[in-house]
Formats: structure tokens, C-alpha cells, sequence
């Protein structure tokens, strides 16, 4: 049965019928974004060094305009690593996937492509203007949703855990 089908009218994500759902979702969201975090760092260190390199290609020219590029590049490379990463078919970084995590949407299905660049620059915007207090909503919530995905309406749970008619 696909996701995109009708679901069921119960509540998949009722958290106290399905609490292993949601059970070490706070801990193993902070271990991939520090996962997702060296992953992108890594990516945007080797965009900065062949930038570097091609600054000397050009005698130096380019070094002028290495920060806005690299500004801009770092951003389109988080926005696109977001897209696909979230937004595709494992509906997780690559860090929530080692850690058993997935997104969903409030209603069971994954996140498509501009809903996943939408739930990233949440945290992001979030994150810049509260940054604490982006965490601190989770331990809040029953289903230890963030701030972001509260804004989005996503969900972040155990994949395992999720039900057969949503694998």
C-alpha cells in the first residue's frame, strides 16, 4: 500500500498506542545533526578549497569574491542536501538514517522536496533567532516534536517503529 493513499482515521503518531515511536528520538536527532553537521562541513570545505585553487588559477582575482560565493554556495548546498535528502525516498539525512530516524508529515507521509527545504530553513530560522529554545520545545512535547516541526507539520520518529502500511 503506498503512502500517498488514503491512511487510516486513527491517529498513527497517538503517542501514548505508539510510544516507541518516539522513544530516544531528542538524543539520536542531536548525534545526526552532529553527523549531517561534519557531513556538510566536509562539503563545503572541498567547495572552498577548489575555490582557493581556482584563485590562483586566476592570479588571485577570484579571492575577492570568495566569501559571497562561498556564502551563497553554502547555502544552496544545505538547501539542496535538505531536498534531497529529507524530501527523498528515505525521508531522512543521511545522519538519521545510521540512527534509525525518519520524517514525516502529521498525517503519515513523507516529506516532499519543498516541504523539506520549508522544515530546514525552519530550524535554521529558528535556530539564528532562539536558539535554545528550538531544543527545549522537545522535551515539552509527548511526541518530542521541535519548534520547526511543529511550524511545518512534521514529525520525526523511530522508522522502525512505524507501522506496516507506512514502511
Amino acid at each position: 500500500m503506498s503512502t500517498q493513499e488514503i491512511l487510516p482515521k486513527e491517529d498513527v503518531f497517538d503517542y501514548p498506542n505508539n510510544g516507541a515511536l518516539f522513544n530516544g528520538v531528542l538524543s539520536r536527532r542531536l548525534m545526526a545533526f552532529v553527523i549531517d553537521f561534519i557531513i556538510l562541513s566536509v562539503i563545503i570545505g572541498i567547495t572552498t578549497f577548489v575555490l582557493f585553487i581556482l584563485g590562483i588559477a586566476t592570479f588571485g582575482l577570484l579571492w575577492f569574491f570568495i566569501p559571497a560565493i562561498i556564502g551563497s554556495l553554502s547555502i544552496a548546498i544545505v538547501i539542496g542536501y535538505v531536498a534531497f535528502t529529507t524530501g527523498g525516498e528515505k525521508a531522512a539525512t543521511p545522519g538519521m538514517n545510521a540512527l534509525g530516524l525518519e520524517v514525516r508529515m502529521m498525517d503519515g507521509r513523507k516529506l516532499y522536496a519543498l516541504m523539506a527545504i520549508f522544515h530546514g530553513l525552519a530550524f535554521y530560522f529558528f535556530s539564528a533567532i532562539l536558539t535554545p529554545f528550538v531544543v527545549l520545545v522537545g522535551l515539552f512535547t509527548s511526541r518530542r516534536r521541535l519548534l520547526h516541526d511543529i511550524v511545518s507539520g512534521a514529525i520525526v520518529v523511530n522508522k522502525d517503529a512505524l507501522p506496516e502500511h507506512l514502511k
